[in-house]
């Protein structure tokens, strides 16, 4: 067969144009930026590429060749980390039990006769219970104006003495600094209480805002619906007594406090 005039049958195989770079003409040859079009492509020969493996997938490791890596880093044994790496995995065994303790009748006698004592006459047990039940139901009527007890305390107590000081309101409530700062926290926050200069840098006030007024006295329906349940729940006579005992612990305070001055 007759090869057609200028035509190759086997042609040299061309260098793959992967490198292309851009020269710029002779005539463009100045700092000015030059549009797309008159950049001419120089092909050059391709230089051997490498296998990439994609970016998303790196090749997975076996836990043997990490721990042989890791333990080579260390310089111990792999054995070893692999031992102690079981160890470690291993679950704890339970908590020991000790045996019935051996107590004589005499001792156990005389503990039973303090434990019906205590447990029977206690006014601190009696009265830490029902301030639990009695807590538990003015929190659930104040719910509704996201109030507890102890902080509808303090918008009375500084509607009555305020603008008051952080050291009377602990007097005047009974309450530890810590209950103190973490309930006027929450009301400083909502803007119920407005923080005051003292008379000097080292003390400050505490005084009720407009809205802390307005609080106050929304939240008094639900307060007189709390306080009717605690009186039918321990009647007319405890309650009275309750309150008897209340204002005779504020008048020996009070004595105390002025004697002391």
């Amino acid at each position: 067969m007759e090869a057609l005039p200028g035509f190759d049958p086997f042609p040299t195989p061309r260098p793959a144009a992967t490198w292309v770079h851009f020269r710029l003409r002779a005539e463009d040859a100045g700092n000015r930026p030059l549009p797309r079009s008159r950049l001419a492509p120089v092909i050059s020969p391709s230089k051997p590429s490498k296998a990439l493996a994609p970016v998303d997938s790196p090749p997975a490791k076996t836990e043997s060749a990490d721990a042989k890596t890791l333990a080579e880093r260390r310089g111990v044994d792999p054995a070893v980390l692999e031992e102690q790496a079981g160890q470690q995995t291993e679950a704890k065994p339970a908590r020991q039990l000790s045996e019935p303790p051996q107590v004589q009748p005499e001792t156990r006698a005389a503990s039973s006769s303090a434990a019906r004592e205590i447990g029977g006459n206690c006014i601190g047990f009696r009265l830490r219970l029902l301030d639990r039940v009695v807590a538990r139901i003015y929190d659930d009527a104040l719910r509704a104006h996201e109030l507890r007890r102890t902080q509808l305390d303090l918008l009375a107590a500084l509607q009555r003495f305020g603008p008051a000081s952080p050291a009377q309101l602990i007097r005047i409530l009974g309450l530890e600094k810590s209950s103190l700062s973490r309930n006027l926290r929450r009301l400083i926050k909502r803007d119920f209480v407005a923080e005051l200069p003292g008379a000097d840098r080292r003390c400050h006030l505490l005084d009720l805002t407009e809205d802390g007024h307005r609080q106050l006295s929304s939240a008094l329906p639900d307060w007189q619906r709390a306080q009717t349940e605690v009186e039918q729940l321990l009647g007319d006579e405890s309650g009275e007594a309750i309150r008897r005992m209340a204002r005779h612990y504020w008048q020996s305070t009070s004595q105390a406090e002025e004697s002391a001055r």
